[in-house]
């Protein structure tokens, strides 16, 4: 006689029906969740090429061989942004940010010297030559940069075409001309509210409460003076180890910020290669804690296209925004015929234009008008592949440090 049917459990049938029911209540409460879920899942396409972020400084200059070709790059990042600035900001836009960033500028001028409600420019220009000349830090530097705000040549009324210095592109058109056209507008409308205030303050005055203040008895009046003669062209070079010496006892003697950098940048443009070295030690420690420092690459620039470390630093230093950093990243990408990464770096440079990120200088517009010619003249060296790679660097790049960016420089909203 059989023996009695014994029935059990079919366990792999059992766990693939309670997965199946699962994924359905799955589809039915999160159906774009499941869809991500099994594009994360999918195995990449040939033309994916893994992800590899910017390149960090390495303590060791000689720990890693300096880069000659775009960074590998995976699919877009997931963003809403369109892998180009121009189709990201429109002409008013673009004209808004510049009036931000250049109040915002003014603005930061205004408190620095104390400016009070409702006081005229000419009143505030002979307190603020008063108070510099007595030897208010704060209030020497912001007339400084009202100096340098003052003395840029504004932009000429009847301007009708942009003609950026050494740049060989033709005309812009379209689209990129409404652009053009309306930061000029932007730029005219800056220009005439600056001109009040630098007919209040007038290049003689300041001259005469900077020349006051750096025989002051402070610090960085002292530091001022050291700096002035250094960048003196009537200086005999033989004098500026003297000076050098002076700049070293002043940061003995006080060793904040503001005097480690300027001991630093003195180095690295006047001293010989051990200065150098010694101008990294301090750089590299303040750019570590903040980013104002971290965008001036002037201490790496020298060898920056033979020594990886330096490489870096400057790599790092044009995410930031520092233009001549960007510069030489466009160039070495030229160098190494990598028009994708050489196209990212110039469509970073016009994103940050656009977004009035051009440090203490208003003139949005002139730097534009070579920003887009440059763009327009590299989208025909690109083809379809090297335009897709061109995006997603461009993309992880505004990802990853445009926020950085935006913050270390004044910049629109």
């Amino acid at each position: 006689m059989r023996d009695p049917y014994e029935a059990r459990v079919n366990l792999p049938l059992l766990v693939l029906v309670i997965a199946a029911h699962a994924l359905c209540f799955a589809w039915i409460l999160a159906p774009r969740a499941v869809v991500a879920a099994f594009e994360r899942l999918r195995p990449a396409s040939p033309q994916a090429i893994p992800a590899s972020p910017l390149p960090v400084p390495p303590a060791d200059p000689g720990a890693r061989r300096l880069a000659t070709s775009s960074p590998p790059a995976e699919a877009a990042p997931s963003t809403s942004r369109p892998d180009d600035p121009r189709r990201e900001f429109s002409a008013a836009q673009i004209a808004g940010h510049q009036q931000q960033a250049a109040q915002r500028r003014r603005q930061r001028d205004l408190t620095d010297l104390n400016a009070s409600p409702g006081q005229s420019f000419r009143q505030l220009a002979a307190d603020a030559t008063k108070t510099v000349s007595a030897g208010n830090d704060a209030a020497y530097q912001a007339l400084e940069r009202i100096e340098r705000a003052c003395t840029v040549a504004p932009v000429a009324e009847d301007a009708a075409t942009p003609s950026p210095v050494g740049d060989p592109g033709g005309m812009l058109v379209g689209d990129d001309r409404a652009r053009w056209n309306a930061a000029l507008d932007a730029q005219k409308a800056i220009d005439g509210t600056m001109k009040p205030l630098c007919d209040a303050f007038g290049a003689e005055a300041i001259r005469r409460a900077s020349a006051a203040y750096v025989t002051g008895p402070s610090t960085l009046a002292r530091l001022a003076a050291i700096e002035r003669s250094l960048r003196d062209s009537q200086t005999n070079p033989a004098e500026r180890p003297r000076l050098l010496d002076q700049l070293r006892d002043l940061h003995r003697s006080d060793s904040r910020e503001e005097i480690s950098a300027a001991l630093a940048l003195a180095l690295a443009r006047y001293g010989d290669s051990a200065d150098l070295v010694s101008a990294r030690e301090l750089w590299s420690t303040l750019a570590q804690s903040d980013d104002r420092y971290a965008v001036d690459a002037t201490v790496y620039m020298r060898d920056a296209d033979t020594d990886a470390g330096s490489a870096a630093n400057v790599e790092l230093a044009a995410a930031l925004g520092s233009v001549d950093a960007i510069k030489q990243r466009i160039d070495d990408a030229d160098r190494h015929a990598d028009v994708a990464r050489a196209w990212s770096w110039v469509a970073y440079r016009t994103w940050l234009t656009m977004r009035g990120c051009r440090g203490d200088s208003d003139l949005t517009s002139r730097a534009l008008a070579g920003d887009l010619l440059a763009l327009a003249q590299r989208d025909h060296q690109l083809a379809a592949s090297d335009r897709l790679q061109a995006g997603i660097l461009y993309l992880q790049r505004i990802e990853r440090y445009g926020v950085r960016a935006t913050a270390v420089d004044t910049c629109g909203d």
